[in-house]
């Protein structure tokens, strides 16, 4: 069988669990986003206020239900909704309040610039892309690896979870907001207590809700341990729970 010598895991170790029997070739990369280049869309320059980005799952699991407790919920709330259907937008979701917005398709790095939570039906691509941009997550799973991103989220103190069965307008509200307000918690936090790895590696960097510049040929002390950072180019940490890798410069 083929053995490799360097196994890279799209995923950080703060949206993971202690895993003290993995070999060091093991190492996690952090998401791995990518979108098409584009210019920024003018409809999304002309949303008001900061944007709360929702998204069901491009595969068709009867989630509607999330895109509805969302427009019920999140109208009124400060800013801007935005609900993106990829497996299709239904025809019967009614007069949209004047907050809400519903798309089949939006391009998800240019609202994430701009948003101050997402909520997510549990997929581990719009979750982690989220988490990468810095924003905090309310999920709510409706199956397959859903529940286990549900759980991450949780565990990384980088969001909320809402059980499927207990989804309402007024549960999911309450959810998106504890969301936000535990990102606003660690922007006034001093050291962050033991344990609470996502905690630990923002006070360190001394970042919050924006990203920064990690010296090259650093090592992040994550829960304890020391995170080589690798690769060539220059490095960038984007909080939240997740750390992606775009170019670092290895130092001799």
């Amino acid at each position: 069988s083929l053995r490799p010598d360097l196994v890279l895991m799209a995923s950080a170790q703060p949206f993971d669990y202690p895993h003290p029997d993995w070999p060091a070739k093991v190492r996690q990369i952090g998401a791995a986003s990518w979108e098409p280049p584009a210019t920024e869309a003018p409809w999304v320059r002309e949303l008001a206020g900061p944007i709360t980005l929702v998204t069901t799952s491009s595969e068709y699991q009867h989630d509607e239900s999330l895109a509805r407790a969302a427009i019920g919920g999140l109208a009124g709330e400060p800013g801007t909704v935005v609900v993106t259907m990829p497996a299709g937008v239904p025809d019967d979701l009614g007069t949209l309040p004047a907050n809400v917005g519903v798309e089949r398709f939006a391009p998800h790095s240019q609202l994430l610039a701009r948003a101050t939570v997402a909520v997510t039906h549990g997929g581990m691509g719009a979750t982690q892309k989220a988490l990468a941009a810095g924003v905090p997550v309310c999920v709510v799973p409706f199956g397959r690896d859903q529940l286990e991103t549900a759980a991450r989220v949780v565990h990384a103190r980088a969001g909320t979870r809402l059980a499927k069965k207990r989804l309402t307008p007024a549960r999911l509200r309450a959810a998106v907001r504890e969301a936000a307000r535990l990102i606003a918690e660690y922007a006034n936090r001093a050291k962050p207590p033991p344990g609470d790895a996502l905690g630990q590696l923002r006070h360190q960097l001394g970042l919050h809700r924006d990203h920064g510049e990690v010296p090259p040929g650093d090592v992040v002390q994550v829960a304890g341990e020391a995170q080589p950072l690798l690769g060539d180019g220059e490095l960038r940490l984007r909080l939240a729970g997740v750390v992606e890798l775009a170019h670092h410069r290895r130092q001799p």
